[in-house]
């Protein structure tokens, strides 16, 4: 059920690891989704590394390429298109689970990211074919104006990028849940990280709502008529590239933190003693002598409907007097003067 939803689920079983002592089953050791995330980035950046070279080291510092490449723009386009390709299926999982969101009116990062790359790479081979299509029909001015259209090292950047991210969450969450064991003297621990957790949800939100505001109407060209500001599609990816890349950081300092350090603790507030303190009255009365003039303390004052209870002794000289409802000292004071005892103060 979790997983026709989008988000990856994993089958749990009884085991010393992570989220209380629960590891996944698939594979043994709780590192499972670590691992993984850290092969697929291994694998993804052996291939972003020639693509890159490729796409960009000619034109950006004049670096070689083969000779077989000279003038065989088609051929320069054919290689990028393999190596994204092959970027795309090492992280398949962003498109299953994207698109899984999609269908099921739940989408998630893994739409977004899978919209973003799944955009530049079908810009690039739509490029690819026009490029074809102009060098078979012997013009050249278009083919270097669609060669300048690919955008598949972006496809592949923004893929690898958030794979980083992923694997950089999956090692925090192994840290930070790993201290958490299934003990009832937990329950302040997690109640900590849990309020960490949410002061770095609205950090991220707010730094989203930030970013957003500045970029897509820099990206939706708001900005060329009055300060004629473009943005490159290429570093529109780069830059949300950067965005989920700021985000996961800073989510990362959470593995800074104590969750068994109290002094930063909010103090709950409560009014229960404070109401107590309020629903009594302690009053010093002089002049009774004996346990009959107590009991007829006592008795005059828990005539009152306001009065629970009167706890009266003459020995210490007071009465403790419980409410139920407001009642002024001045009521008190009258009921015990009015048996001929003096009534001192009532606090």
């Amino acid at each position: 059920m979790i997983s026709s939803i989008g988000f990856p689920g994993h089958r749990m079983t009884k085991d010393a690891g992570w989220l209380g002592g629960f590891s996944y089953g698939r594979k043994p050791g709780n590192l499972w989704m670590y691992r993984d995330l850290l092969n697929r980035l291994i694998a993804s950046l052996v291939l972003l590394v020639p693509l890159m070279y490729v796409s960009m080291g000619h034109m950006m510092w004049g670096w070689p390429l083969p000779s077989s490449f000279d003038g065989n723009h088609i051929a320069m386009g054919l290689v990028q298109l393999l190596f994204t390709i092959a970027i795309m299926v090492i992280n398949k999982k962003f498109f299953v689970n994207g698109w899984n969101g999609l269908i099921h009116r739940a989408p998630n990062m893994d739409t977004l990211v899978a919209l973003g790359s799944g955009a530049s790479f079908v810009y690039s081979l739509y490029a690819l074919f026009a490029m074809t299509d102009a060098q078979v029909h012997g013009n050249a001015d278009a083919v270097m104006v669609y060669m300048h259209e690919f955008y598949f090292e972006s496809a592949a950047m923004i893929l690898t990028l958030i794979t980083v991210g992923k694997m950089l969450e999956a090692r925090s969450k192994g840290k930070t849940t790993d201290a958490l064991k299934s003990r009832l003297s937990d329950v302040p621990a997690a109640i900590r990280l849990s309020r960490a957790t949410l002061r770095n949800i609205h950090q991220n939100l707010f730094w989203a709502f930030f970013y957003n505001c500045i970029g897509i109407p820099l990206a939706a060209g708001v900005f060329i008529p009055v300060l004629g500001w473009q943005l490159n599609p290429m570093f529109g990816a780069a830059a949300m590239s950067l965005s989920s890349f700021c985000v996961v950081t800073n989510a990362l300092r959470l593995n800074f933190f104590s969750v068994y350090d109290a002094r930063r603790d909010k103090k709950i507030k409560t009014k229960r003693a404070k109401e107590k303190k309020e629903m009594e009255r302690t009053m010093k009365i002089n002049g009774m002598m004996c346990g009959h003039c107590s009991g007829r303390v006592k008795k005059v004052l828990e005539a009152l409907p306001e009065v629970d209870e009167a706890i009266v002794s003459h020995e210490t000289g007071t009465a403790v007097v419980k409410l139920n409802a407001e009642i002024s000292d001045e009521v008190l004071k009258s009921t015990v003067e009015a048996q001929e005892y003096e009534v001192v103060s009532v606090e």
